[in-house]
């Protein structure tokens, strides 16, 4: 099988192709080795991860929790939204959870709490950020980033 090049008539510019943009790859990859390190680093300061990228299997489309963790002790469940970036533009990675998002992560996390975790319903929740630049991997985490109710 040949390559097509310019000279062929049958070449068209990359941006008129049928075929998925190459950013998509790379942005997923981004994210999930972001999740990776989070989670790691939870981990080692004694969380105990519980689930990573559950969503709610009646209809997934309503959204993801990166990571449900239990605190140290069990002081409290944790609901964490990792955002990852590769180099530090004008933006930090934890500063981009929108409002829109911050209620997304809610009504997951309720519909988390009403099927899966039933076991913790009375334990106080975290609604947590973790920030996560590469290449460097280096970790912002936002404790209670947001307020446990529709902001």
């Amino acid at each position: 099988m040949r390559l097509q090049t310019r000279q062929d008539r049958r070449w068209t510019p990359a941006s008129q192709r049928n075929t998925p943009a190459p950013r998509l790859d790379e942005r997923e990859a981004t994210g999930r080795d972001g999740e990776e390190l989070a989670a790691a680093w939870l981990t080692q300061r004694g969380y105990t991860l519980l689930h990573r990228n559950w969503s709610p299997a009646f209809n997934p489309a309503l959204g993801e929790l990166d990571i449900v963790a239990l605190a140290p002790e069990r002081a409290h469940l944790a609901f964490v939204e990792v955002r990852t970036r590769r180099l530090s533009r004008l933006i930090r990675p934890e500063w981009t959870v929108t409002p829109a998002k911050q209620r997304q992560v809610l009504r997951v996390a309720r519909l988390y709490l009403a099927s899966v975790g039933r076991a913790f319903a009375a334990q106080p929740v975290s609604m947590d950020v973790i920030g996560v630049l590469l290449p460097e991997g280096t970790i912002t985490h936002l404790p209670a980033a947001f307020r446990a109710e529709e902001p």
